[in-house]
């Protein structure tokens, strides 16, 4: 679990940070991953393309998405990092963007199924409950909406870091920093717990790899389960009975929904564990 300052406290930690966070984004390595990443989640998006960039800090991922065409709110703990988001948005003239402050430990200030896609950079290590916090996402997320989790590669940092020339100004962030991380801490998940922690809230890992220097993981909520398919899975009992109509093939990567989240255990476990094949269920593959 991470541990953090008071709310008070970790908003100013990132606030101070604010006055160098873009010197990492001014480098080509980043600038290219952060367009990167833009365009890998806004290929996904059909129809009205409401993005959330939770954790945006000065907003550079939010610019990206902007310039694709995207309606993006952003959210973040620090008045500082959002004061330089919209200082860079207003050199953007027409795009729909959105600024809020927000405490991603707590429950988000958003509607229900109010986005089609979820931005989420370099913040889960951040959460004091990830399960909770993605448990969110999936609240705000449309059915089958997209989610795309971007972690650091801290392998990649030592090599950039020589490339920021020292000044007083980086050197006292620099050090506020690691005076803030005395008393802070930031979890690091293995691939193997991360991906347990996203087949527990629910989502389905699509495509996951590197990029430049950090690691990606798109995924994609459960679609909306049509009411008389909830109907019988109440009601149903067990999954055996019958086959699915048409069920020659499953489409989703790791079985049907209905047994995804069946009442049987056995079900349930072989839907996981066999990426693709046909639903033991009453109800059509999604």
């Amino acid at each position: 679990m991470a541990h953090r300052l008071a709310p008070n406290l970790e908003a100013a930690f990132w606030s101070l940070q604010s006055l160098t966070w873009d010197d990492y984004l001014a480098l080509p390595e980043f600038a290219a991953e952060v367009d990167a990443t833009a365009r890998l989640l806004a290929g996904r998006l059909t129809g009205e393309r409401r993005v959330l960039d939770l954790g945006c800090g000065t907003g550079s991922h939010s610019l990206a998405l902007a310039a694709l065409g995207c309606s993006v709110t952003g959210l973040d703990i620090s008045a500082g990092m959002l004061r330089k988001a919209r200082q860079k948005a207003a050199a953007l003239p027409g795009a729909d963007m959105t600024f809020r402050t927000a405490d991603l430990n707590r429950p988000l200030p958003l509607a229900d199924a109010s986005f089609n896609g979820v931005l989420a950079a370099g913040v889960l290590q951040c959460a004091t409950d990830p399960a909770a916090f993605l448990g969110e996402v999936r609240r705000v997320l449309v059915p089958g909406g997209w989610l795309l989790l971007v972690t650091v590669d801290s392998r990649s940092r030592p090599a950039i870091k020589p490339q920021l020339r020292p000044t007083p100004l980086r050197w006292l962030v620099r050090q506020s920093k690691a005076l803030g991380n005395r008393f802070r801490s930031e979890r690091k998940h293995s691939r193997e717990a991360l991906q347990a922690i996203l087949a527990a809230a629910g989502f389905a890992v699509v495509e996951e790899g590197p990029g430049q220097t950090t690691w990606r993981w798109l995924c994609r909520a459960p679609p909306r389960v049509a009411p008389a398919q909830a109907a019988g899975m109440a009601a149903g009992g067990s999954h055996g009975a019958t086959t699915c109509a048409g069920s020659a093939v499953v489409l989703w990567p790791h079985g049907c929904w209905c047994c995804l989240f069946s009442p049987s255990p056995a079900l349930y476990i072989g839907a996981w564990a066999s990426p693709l094949r046909q639903c033991q269920g009453h109800f059509p593959p999604l």
